[in-house]
């Protein structure tokens, strides 16, 4: 899923067609690198600092360890572009450090808010939750912004609910807007994963559009609308 947000970045607003495998395939080896340095991977527990158990009240909490960022990535991409000896890869490192350069807070990128650790938690219990991108620039923030949420809610709200199966309630995702997703592959096949898969954990998804054509005539978008 980062790497699907990441590949959606560095197709930028341009939806470039210099993004290919390979691009995707430089991004995903990064992204690896910087989980395997954490020593965080499949298991839930992971992503918790060993040893670091604190009490708050009644509860027993866990300290979470710092997650990569945008930013942590790009200078693992520096570095690699440095150290690259594949000619293959050299057009791809040229252009990722070019494009994603804009996203990076140390350089005042002019979309730098994508860089930097999550500090909101999902409330348990609460009934509603809006998460409000409306201030953001509509051709391409927005929808980023989109599916970068997607993903989070998908992580923190929707696989949640069904990790316990007694405790898990009926739950649905609300996507306004939905079709500024639609011009991006990445959003799109993770929309669809998404209407697909959210059903098996007690969720449903339901998207909001005043252009109900564009997902009908895209193929690609079907199984948001059959699901």
């Amino acid at each position: 899923d980062v790497t699907q947000a990441l590949l959606t970045m560095a197709r930028g607003s341009t939806r470039s067609k210099d993004v290919n495998e390979i691009t995707k395939q430089v991004i995903a080896e990064i992204v690896a690198e910087e989980y395997a340095e954490r020593n965080i991977t499949n298991d839930p527990l992971s992503l918790y600092v060993q040893g670091n158990e604190f009490q708050k009240g009644d509860k027993l909490y866990k300290e979470k360890k710092k997650m990569p960022t945008i930013g942590s990535w790009y200078k693992r991409l520096q570095k690699k572009a440095v150290e690259n000896k594949n000619p293959d890869y050299s057009f791809h490192y040229s252009y990722l450090l070019k494009v994603m350069k804009q996203y990076i807070r140390e350089y005042n990128g002019q979309m730098a808010y994508f860089d930097g650790q999550s500090t909101f938690e999902l409330l348990d219990g609460v009934p509603f939750i809006n998460l409000d991108i409306s201030q953001l620039e509509e051709r391409f923030a927005r929808p980023l912004a989109q599916q970068i949420l997607l993903s989070w809610i998908w992580e923190k709200y929707v696989k949640k609910n069904s990790e316990d199966r007694k405790k898990a309630a009926k739950k649905r995702v609300i996507v306004d807007e939905a079709w500024m997703l639609l011009p991006y592959p990445e959003a799109v096949d993770f929309l669809n994963t998404m209407a697909r898969r959210a059903r098996k954990r007690n969720v449903s998804l339901a998207i909001i559009s005043q252009r109900f054509q564009d997902f009908y005539e895209k193929p690609e978008a079907q199984a948001v609308l059959t699901s």
